[in-house]
């Protein structure tokens, strides 16, 4: 059987089949999320999106979402984690479409007090079974089999220390980071590429100090970001932006150093594609096993939910 997987991230959707015959994950396809630029969406914008990816995997007979959490909808308008972080009344992207269909149901991986965890018909749109809307940093620790001491660090729009013993969200990142590209851009300069020319002494010798907290869901968040300690020889670009990438890395560095890990997992956009994360890392952190991995451990993790299920009379 083969199941169209399909992740709505923050900044990307991201597409792939996945056959259960040999366990294989093919066909990757992603676009821009509209998350990338807004904080709501439209239901009837939604099925737009999914109306498109599905036309492009018409061989696959069920379908796996997976969405970002802590979101609802306000009548036919999905409202993300960045308007309000939903508490009660959570409802994650994708199921609101099913709502009048007999097998509705918002996934524990979304709403704690559901009593489904593992895949579950969810029900029937443009001819495809869709199983439950999983959760994506649910997916990505199903990704792996943590031990104790072995931790996550996913980097992405949003981001996350993930250990089999707690998950500490609400980490300024990607979210952060678009405040300073936003800024930088009209004078045309892209932060994202000077962070490809950082090394690890430049990140050492920075001086600048950082509040990143400019988003009032922000993890420690007490009155939006600053800028501290400049003085008349240090505030310069190069400065700038490197301080600006060592307070990120050293919020995870500080919480890493007192936890005594073992194994840490790279993940996510950011991590991919700034070679200096992993360089700083492995500096701060010379004893611990640190791997760069996949950005596709979302369809890995819902992959392992298709392997794992039993029950597969649910789905008919």
């Amino acid at each position: 059987m083969k199941y169209l997987l399909i992740d709505f991230g923050a900044s990307f959707v991201k597409s792939a089949s996945f056959d259960d015959s040999d366990n294989k994950i093919r066909n990757y396809a992603e676009i821009q999320s509209p998350f990338l630029d807004a904080d709501s969406l439209q239901l009837s914008n939604l099925k737009n999106i999914l109306d498109s990816i599905l036309s492009a995997y018409s061989d696959c007979g069920y379908v796996i979402t997976s969405s970002i959490k802590n979101g609802t909808y306000n009548n036919d308008v999905y409202e993300s984690w960045k308007i309000k972080i939903a508490e009660n009344d959570v409802c994650d992207l994708i199921s609101k479409i099913f709502e009048d269909q007999q097998t509705y149901h918002v996934h524990n991986d979304h709403n704690k007090s559901s009593k489904i965890k593992n895949l579950n018909k969810l029900g029937i749109y443009n001819n495809k079974i869709f199983l439950s809307c999983l959760g994506d940093t649910d997916c990505v620790i199903r990704s792996k089999q943590l031990k104790a001491s072995q931790f996550i660090i996913n980097l992405g729009t949003g981001s996350q220390i993930i250990s089999v013993d707690e998950i500490i969200s609400f980490i300024p990142s990607g979210r952060m980071f678009n405040v300073f590209y936003n800024f930088f851009k009209p004078l045309d300069f892209n932060i994202f590429d000077y962070f490809n020319k950082l090394n690890v002494y430049d990140l050492n010798h920075s001086d600048l100090i950082f509040d990143l907290s400019v988003f009032p869901q922000a993890r420690n968040f007490v009155d939006y970001g600053k800028v501290l300690n400049i003085n008349e020889n240090n505030f310069n670009l190069h400065n700038f932006i490197s301080s600006l990438m060592k307070n990120y890395l050293d919020q995870y560095i500080y919480y890493l150093v007192a936890n005594n890990p073992s194994k840490i997992y790279l993940t996510g956009g950011i991590a991919q594609k700034s070679p200096v994360i992993l360089e700083y890392f492995k500096h701060k952190l010379p004893e611990v096993e640190i791997i760069l991995d996949s950005d596709c451990n979302v369809h890995l993790g819902m992959a392992e939910m298709v392997k794992d299920e039993k029950n597969f009379n649910n789905w008919l």
